[in-house]
């Protein structure tokens, strides 16, 4: 189905609506990121209207990056996420445009040309809104969540994140709450390994993308993979200790 660019808009502003994001930051934002061109394709592959990198679209839930219906909504609610997330609407275009990890790792807008002229062409002169307040900021996990995580909670977080089969599938292991992504509640580990990854895949030029790959991908998502190598021949030290049973007396 074509839309017009003004049914577009329409489509675009209730999302935003829907999703509790400043209707002319987005409006902006996808005139910035495609000019209203639901088949706009970059240099690194990011994809329609709201250009999503493959993987932040398949994590949004899109499953056809060029339908406009679809692309509004993934790039409303990414929007809507880096928003919780970062507190403002800088921080949160910058997230969208070079990545969250970048933003994390700069403390605020990176220092990427491209990323600045993107913040402030999408922000100047709109009023802006008060953000709603950042998830860390909204909810504290509870001390159990904080210090009482154990090594096997952690190991199968970090699998569910990486997309290694996870141990779940052993009777044998607990139920464990899985991280609700949106909420920020992942371990420690999962969150790394979200920075690591977050600059590679939402990365919306050739050069950051090369950056991001080189800094992020490779620097910190080999440190976490070590990690969880480390973690899984631990977990698997403690599964034969208490599957040892004690020999039969005579």
């Amino acid at each position: 189905m074509s839309y017009t660019t003004e049914q577009l808009k329409q489509i675009a502003r209730q999302k935003a609506r829907d999703f509790g994001v400043n209707e002319d930051i987005f409006l902006r934002l996808i005139q910035k990121e495609s000019s209203w061109n639901p088949r706009a394709r970059s240099g690194v592959g990011a994809m329609g209207l709201v250009q999503l990198m493959p993987a932040t679209a398949e994590g949004l839930g899109v499953r056809d990056p060029y339908d406009p219906v679809q692309s509004i909504t993934g790039g409303a609610r990414y929007l809507s996420q880096q928003l919780k997330r970062f507190g403002n609407y800088e921080k949160a275009l910058a997230a969208y445009n070079a990545g969250p990890g970048n933003v994390e790792r700069y403390g605020g807008v990176p220092p990427f040309k491209e990323t600045q002229n993107y913040v402030k062409t999408i922000l100047q002169g709109v009023a802006q809104p008060k953000a709603p307040p950042k998830v860390s900021e909204t909810r504290q996990a509870a001390p159990t969540e904080q210090k009482g995580r154990s090594l096997l909670e952690s190991f199968i977080d970090l699998m569910t994140m990486t997309g290694i089969p996870g141990l779940r599938e052993r009777s044998s292991l607990p139920e464990v709450q899985m991280p609700d992504y949106s909420e920020g509640s992942f371990s420690p580990e999962a969150q790394e390994l979200d920075l690591a990854l977050g600059a590679y895949n939402s990365a919306q030029n050739q050069d950051q993308y090369n950056e991001a790959l080189k800094e992020e991908s490779q620097r910190q998502l080999q440190t976490n993979l070590m990690a969880a190598e480390k973690a899984k021949a631990d977990l698997l030290a403690q599964a034969l200790g208490s599957f040892t049973t004690p020999a039969s007396t005579i």
